[in-house]
């Protein structure tokens, strides 16, 4: 039997962090942290954020690999601009580095700084971020559960611990697969016309 493990991300581990970083690049390459670059997750988006609590992760390691990751918040409509205040002067320095390395990156801020996701509205009620398993580990199931589940799960349980009531996150509403993900863990879900629906809003209540 394989060996597993979930653990939650540390801001000061840097297996971790590459871990990370490498299955957001491969499961969702078109994102937004992508499009800003290695340097700006490992020195900012991932790190600072969650060492100041405003973001939370989990990994997933199956048999000596990191196979799935989670990211979620309980601060959703501020978490980014607390962070940008917060680390000012070290982005000055950093994000420069950033656009010259990636000069496309600065075609994301826009969508990086406006709420075209959906945010909730109230206070009790987190927002997931993001979250991914790599291809190869997708079949795999572990005590009955697939790892997404699993991943599923614990942010569920991050949740309740932190008092919150509920929490959102939004779906491509072609995309049927994460579709029918998304209701076996019990989301609810909802059009609000987001980008013209062709996002979905989705809700668990934990």
């Amino acid at each position: 039997m394989a060996a597993t493990a979930l653990q939650i991300l540390s801001p000061h581990n840097r297996e971790q962090l590459d871990a990370f970083v490498a299955l957001h690049e491969i499961t969702l390459p078109d994102s937004v942290p992508v499009q800003f670059g290695r340097r700006f997750m490992l020195e900012f988006y991932f790190t600072k954020l969650v060492e100041d609590g405003l973001i939370a992760g989990d990994l997933f390691e199956y048999d000596g690999r990191y196979a799935g990751y989670n990211l979620y918040t309980r601060f959703p409509q501020d978490f980014l601009k607390q962070g940008i205040r917060r680390h000012f002067g070290q982005l000055l320095g950093l994000m420069p580095r950033v656009f010259l390395a990636n000069p496309g990156a600065l075609l994301a801020v826009p969508h990086m700084l406006r709420n075209t996701g959906g945010m909730p509205e109230d206070d009790d009620t987190g927002y997931w971020l993001t979250f991914g398993v790599h291809p190869e580990f997708r079949p795999v199931r572990v005590d009955g559960r697939p790892i997404a589940r699993i991943l599923v799960d614990r942010m569920f349980d991050y949740f309740r611990e932190h008092g919150m009531g509920a929490v959102e996150g939004t779906v491509e509403s072609s995309n049927r697969a994460a579709i029918i993900f998304y209701k076996s863990c019990g989301f609810q879900f909802e059009d609000r016309g987001f980008e013209a629906g062709a996002k979905l809003q989705v809700r668990y209540e934990v």
